[in-house]
Parts: structure tokens; C-alpha cells; sequence
């Protein structure tokens, strides 16, 4: 029996010392770690009070694009993705009275949807069945509005929702398909409840 437990206590000896030696566990955990990293990031200058980042394919083109709130401006941004960068088109920055990144240089364009007062959240996701990502967004003015995409990429047509009182930050609101049913809803956390807004036959 003391043999046994002397075998058992060299063999676990000798595999502690495996685990802290080369070709161990932690040694290939800290040479992964040396070995991850990132490229040099792409810069998107935005104004300072932005928020509710979103990231689909807005336009169909097989690109993923960004949706973002700018309460600085009252606006919706969408930066819709380009197919390739050219490094003559970083756009260097001249504002010297606060800090912002040297260079502009991710290949984006911008467009701006005007709404006309401060926003709380963002969601994005084809709200009325016709393969278009659409957006919805709460406010302490309307409490909800969902914007539909036109067949030219326009953002024309709203629809606005309320008797219920928007909460004043993000993650309130998502575009899910809640029922599986190959249909998003729009679920909506409020002051007093969940709400879950199925689109109908029209959208």
C-alpha cells in the first residue's frame, strides 16, 4: 500500500510538472496570447454624443453596413461600406480643440436621416416583408417610429406608436423573430411592460 502511494504521488508530481513546463497547457496559452492581435483599425470620425451602434446590410449589395444614433445632430448616420479602400482617401482631421483620430480613412459613405430631436435606441431588420432592412428608433417625443426603406433606398415613409412611455437608454429595444416564424418582431421595453409588435399582413 506505501508503494502505491508513493507511485501515485510521483505521478502526479510529474504531471503538475508537465503542466508547468514546455509543451504544457500554459505554456500554449501564453505563447496564443502573444500571438493574437489585431491589424491597424480602420477610423470612422463621428461627433462625441453618438450611440445604439447597429450593423446589417442595409442595401443588399453583400456588404455589411453600420446604423448609429447622433443626438449631437438629431440624426440617424448610416455608413454604407464600399468595395475596397483607397489610401488616397483617408481624409485627414484640422480640429485641434478637442481630441480626435488623425485620419478618416474607413471605407465608408455617409448618409444622413434628419429626425429632429434626441433619440434613446436603434434597432434595424425588415419590419414589412419586403426584403428591405428598415429602422425603428424610441424617443422621449415619439415614443417609437419605424421608417421603411423605399425601393430606391429612400427612408420616406415612417409610421409612429404611442400610449406607452419610451425608457431613455439602449437595449431596449430589438428586432427579433420572437415566434419563429421567419418574420421579425419588433419587441420594445417600455416604462410599465414588454411589448412585442407583430407586423400584419400589410407590414
Amino acid at each position: 500500500m506505501k508503494q502505491t502511494g508513493t507511485f501515485c504521488a510521483l505521478f502526479w508530481a510529474m504531471c503538475w510538472s508537465g503542466l508547468t513546463c514546455g509543451g504544457s497547457p500554459a505554456l500554449a496559452a501564453e505563447n496564443l496570447a502573444e500571438a493574437f492581435g489585431f491589424a491597424k483599425p480602420q477610423v470612422i470620425k463621428l461627433d462625441w454624443s453618438t450611440r445604439a451602434l447597429q450593423v446589417s446590410d442595409l442595401n443588399q449589395d453583400g456588404r455589411m453596413d453600420l446604423a448609429l444614433i447622433n443626438n449631437d445632430t438629431a440624426q440617424i448616420e448610416l455608413l454604407y461600406q464600399r468595395e475596397a479602400v483607397e489610401a488616397s482617401e483617408a481624409k485627414r482631421s484640422l480640429q485641434r480643440d478637442r481630441w480626435e483620430p488623425q485620419l478618416s480613412d474607413a471605407g465608408f459613405d455617409v448618409e444622413k436621416i434628419t429626425v429632429g430631436f434626441p433619440m434613446f435606441d436603434l434597432g434595424v431588420g425588415d419590419l414589412n416583408g419586403d426584403g428591405r432592412v428598415d429602422l425603428a428608433y424610441t424617443a422621449r417625443d415619439v415614443p417609437l417610429t419605424v421608417r421603411l426603406q423605399g425601393e430606391q433606398g429612400q427612408w420616406l415613409s415612417s409610421q409612429e406608436f404611442d400610449g406607452f412611455d419610451a425608457l431613455g437608454w439602449q437595449s431596449t429595444l430589438k428586432v427579433v423573430d420572437v415566434d419563429g416564424d421567419q418574420r421579425p418582431e419588433l419587441v420594445l421595453l417600455t416604462a410599465d411592460a414588454v411589448r412585442v409588435f407583430t407586423p400584419g399582413e400589410a407590414g
